[in-house]
């Protein structure tokens, strides 16, 4: 290339945009590949940029949730919550007797069956997270009553679907509910 296309170019790259380059002939064909590799060049590292800080603020707001959702473990039980995990616990196991008992008798289906065990489960999950906090010493035994209440429900709780074909497992299940919820109503009064 000659110092006269040379020249051309550079006033050409000093009088246009980098768009005006691409579509103006009167630079030389070489001018404008370079102008249009450059252009790509700082789009690209606008995306770049972009996704950096994107990523940057992604980060951040993960990490804020992540600490925001954690429980300290320094926030003890209150005996409000006991009373009220205690309530539900009572709840819980009268439900789920009564669904036994309406599994036996005939009166609901499968699709019921399986959708009413799974909120009964997920109900006596959110019970049983909410009570395993530090509790004061005056709290603790009524605690772990009530903990072991909720882990015996979950347990039987499992079986309940599988036994809707054998009235026998069906009324051991509802007999054990019964006695879960006896045993949470005896908590639930104790305070």
């Amino acid at each position: 290339m000659n110092t006269r296309a040379r020249s051309a170019d550079r006033r050409c790259l000093a009088k246009f945009s980098c768009v005006d380059l691409l579509l103006r002939p009167t630079c030389s064909r070489r001018t404008r590949a370079k102008m249009k590799s450059a252009a790509w060049a700082a789009v690209y590292n606008k995306k770049q940029k972009m996704m950096s800080s994107s990523f940057s603020r992604l980060w951040v707001f993960c990490l804020a949730a992540a600490l925001a959702a954690c429980d300290s473990p320094k926030s003890n039980l209150e005996p409000s919550a006991l009373d009220r995990a205690a309530r539900q616990t009572t709840s819980l196991s009268a439900e789920a007797s009564l669904l036994t008992q309406q599994i036996a008798q005939g009166k609901v289906n499968d699709g019921f069956i399986w959708v009413h065990e799974r909120a009964l489960q997920d109900d006596a999950q959110k019970t049983w997270a909410s009570l395993h906090k530090p509790a004061a010493e005056e709290l603790r035994a009524r605690q772990e009553r009530l903990l072991g209440i909720l882990a015996r429900l979950q347990t039987a709780l499992d079986g309940v679907a599988p036994a809707r074909a054998d009235p026998a497992k069906l009324q051991a299940l509802h007999a054990l509910f019964d006695q879960l919820r006896q045993q949470a109503r005896a908590a639930q009064e104790e305070r």
